[in-house]
């Protein structure tokens, strides 16, 4: 079973949202991982993340945190 991954250093996830979307909506990576997202894992725009069907797992704090989102179809 084949499956696409995607990563990016996004330094600033809610600041780049709106990009982190498009590609998901046009690149349906099966896994999105992403690091530098410099916000507190409560401060991430998780929402709209999950309208398109990802589900998030995020770890870290300010500095460092990581997200990891899968596709629920996986």
């Amino acid at each position: 079973m084949a499956f696409t991954v995607c990563t990016w250093n996004i330094n600033s996830v809610r600041l780049r949202e709106p990009l982190v979307l498009k590609l998901l909506e046009q690149e349906a990576p099966d896994v999105l991982c992403l690091q530098e997202c410099k916000s507190p894992t409560d401060k991430i725009p998780t929402e709209s993340f999950a309208a398109l069907g990802y589900s998030l797992i995020a770890r870290g704090d300010r500095k460092s945190t990581r997200l990891n989102s899968s596709h629920t179809s996986i």
